[in-house]
């Protein structure tokens, strides 16, 4: 039986658990709100790209097979919205720091 793992998988896992960690010492210890947000909004931009460029995203609860796999417009529909929400906290970062 073929494993076809998305590009979403494991790589990309370790890159948002280092992403995390970087966040939080920017916010936390470096207290700069502003850069933090440009990396969390960098980083939704490149979830959003990968998952535009996979032809599907598996749906499951952590640890279990895949119940279903969001594809087609949807999954270009869902993609698009995290490019331009990364693309918000990217430019705009003062306004969400407001909000």
């Amino acid at each position: 039986m073929e494993n076809r793992s998305s590009p979403l998988s494991h790589p990309l896992a370790i890159a948002v658990w280092v992403a995390g960690i970087v966040i939080a010492i920017l916010l936390e210890v470096l207290d700069r709100e502003t850069l933090a947000l440009r990396v969390l909004g960098g980083l939704i931009i490149l979830f959003g790209a990968m998952a535009f460029l996979s032809e599907r995203v598996p749906f499951r609860w952590e640890g279990q097979k895949p119940s279903t796999y969001i594809t087609g417009w949807p999954l270009k529909l869902m993609s698009l919205a995290m490019v331009a929400l990364g693309l918000a906290l990217a430019a705009m970062p003062a306004w969400f720091i407001r909000v």
